[in-house]
Order: C-alpha cells, then sequence, then structure tokens
C-alpha cells in the first residue's frame, strides 16, 4: 500500500479516472482501485474510489427531484402490494427512471398519510358528538370545531390519494 499526501483532484485527474474506470467495467465487472491508483499516480486506491463514488453515483438518476402524479402513486402502491419490498423489481417494471430510494420514500410518505386518513375515518363522530353534550358550552363548541377540523382533513387527504 501506497502513502501519499492528498493534492486536490485536477481536472486531468479527473478525466483520467473517468477514462481508467471505463476501461476497467468494460472488461471486467469489478474495478481494481490499486490498479487505477497506480496509472494515475497522486492518488491512493481510496482517494480514486472517493472520487468515482463523488464523480459517478452523485449524479446518480436517484438524485433527481420526480413530481409524482397520481397514476404514479397508484402504480407505485399497486406493485408494493404485488411485491412486497422487491425495490429491485418495482423499479425495473414501472419506474426505470427513478432510484429505488426514491419508491421507498414516496411510498412510506403515501402510507403514512393513508394511515392519518384511515385514523380521521376512524373517529366516531356520533361518540364524539355524545361526549360533547356532556361539556359545558366553550369547551363544547371547542371539541366540535376540533372534530371538525379532522374530518375536513380526512376529507383532503382522501382528495389527494384520490381513495
Amino acid at each position: 500500500m501506497s502513502t501519499r499526501t492528498y493534492v486536490k483532484w485536477t481536472p486531468k485527474e479527473k478525466s483520467q479516472l473517468k477514462q481508467l474506470v471505463k476501461h476497467q467495467n468494460a472488461h471486467s465487472r469489478k474495478f481494481d482501485w490499486n490498479e487505477i491508483a497506480d496509472a494515475i499516480e497522486t492518488k491512493t486506491s481510496r482517494q480514486c474510489y472517493d472520487q468515482y463514488i463523488l464523480l459517478f453515483k452523485t449524479n446518480d438518476k436517484s438524485e433527481v427531484r420526480h413530481s409524482w402524479t397520481q397514476d404514479e402513486e397508484q402504480t407505485l402502491v399497486q406493485s408494493f402490494q404485488q411485491n412486497p419490498y422487491k425495490w429491485t423489481l418495482i423499479q425495473k417494471d414501472h419506474f426505470p427512471a427513478l432510484g429505488i430510494r426514491q419508491l421507498k420514500n414516496k411510498y412510506n410518505q403515501l402510507m403514512k398519510a393513508q394511515n392519518v386518513s384511515i385514523n380521521s375515518q376512524s373517529l366516531n363522530t356520533s361518540s364524539c358528538k355524545d361526549e360533547s353534550r356532556d361539556l359545558s358550552g366553550a369547551n363544547k363548541s371547542q371539541n366540535l370545531l376540533d372534530q371538525k377540523e379532522l374530518n375536513d382533513m380526512a376529507l383532503l387527504l382522501q382528495k389527494m390519494l384520490n381513495l
């Protein structure tokens, strides 16, 4: 293992790294970072690997922001129900332009919103009204307002999720 001091990557070194990675990728599935570092001469194998991650992986499609349509949201939920936790398969079949992390995050966001909606709907409005009759005037009106707000939020979430 060679020890070299860290010096900022030059554009020439970055270009050289890209060429070496493309060359090795064409000939094998695994990168030999020691060989790449020897070719670059001024960097260690670890520095080459780290720079590779910065150059190639951070510009990955998974980092691009995506505006979801209702159809896509429904497809995601249905795909997950058919293939639970098989994100690679879901991505390949339905969302090749998106990253797995985006799919997981969106699915979790949808489930959280749906759970809030279901919980709001499961409130028994008649029991809330019965309990509010026992309260004094000020508390009664406040309790009814809170229930109305919950119902409004549930309806809004339903419209958003098109349930």
